[in-house]
């Protein structure tokens, strides 16, 4: 059997979050339009949200309009991880640490067979 991995930066979450910000989605809505994104892509086996406090990520990035900017989003982001299942973690720690947090979960999840 062939087994595919895929890493990604963003996935169809990234578009349903910008389409709900753009047009003031509910968060049911932004649910059910996800969930209906992904009847059309493979579903991810595993999804982390690297969360972190919006006005440290306006400093870090100098691509970003506004702190209000991201605030809007990632409170969407939160609400779909909390809803479906996303792994969060904390974004602000070292990268190590982060790093060997998602090795630890990745071969979890692979020694159940993926």
């Amino acid at each position: 059997m062939l087994r595919e991995s895929i890493v990604s930066d963003r996935y169809i979450h990234d578009a349903v979050v910008e389409l709900a910000t753009d047009l003031d989605y509910s968060a049911e809505k932004t649910r059910a339009i996800l969930n209906k994104s992904l009847c059309f892509a493979p579903k991810p086996t595993l999804i982390f949200l690297m969360d972190i406090d919006e006005e440290l990520a306006y400093r870090r990035k100098d691509d970003t309009p506004s702190p209000q900017f991201l605030k809007e989003r990632r409170k969407i982001y939160l609400d779909i991880a909390d809803k479906c299942g996303i792994i969060v973690l904390d974004a602000s720690q070292p990268f190590a640490e982060l790093e060997a947090l998602i090795q630890d979960k990745v071969s979890e999840v692979h020694k159940r067979g993926w």
